[in-house]
């Protein structure tokens, strides 16, 4: 139960880590990485916003391991932490995928397109 939140953590910063390394490409002037709509700043934005909420459930996810398995410790456990952050994380993240597949360049680019017709 703890694992899932903790592995959802991992593909969501290693998506985070890809997308700045993509962006420091096309900084750098080597813009064969980039992808569509990677430059948008609500994408910039939600990568800020789902790095720093996935680095704390991981937080969460490897201190409630090891007070469950390496601590003896007693008390409440922190895996309440896990599953809520896990939640959120997760519905972040399915709020994200449903707005990029709506809006793939970002919503301000489908503003101009419409001042520009």
């Amino acid at each position: 139960m703890i694992l899932v939140p903790g592995l959802l953590s991992l593909s969501v910063l290693i998506g985070v880590v890809a997308h700045g390394i993509r962006l420091g490409s096309a900084v750098l002037g080597s813009g064969d990485r980039i992808r569509p709509g990677d430059t948008a700043v609500t994408r910039i934005f939600a990568s800020f916003v789902l790095g720093a909420l996935t680095v704390y459930t991981l937080w969460w996810v490897v201190a409630t391991l090891y007070v469950h398995h390496l601590a003896e410790t007693g008390g409440v456990s922190p895996s309440i932490f896990v599953l809520v952050f896990g939640r959120i994380l997760g519905g972040l993240v399915l709020v994200r995928a449903v707005f990029f597949q709506l809006f793939p360049e970002g919503p301000l680019s489908r503003l101009r397109d419409l001042f520009v017709e």
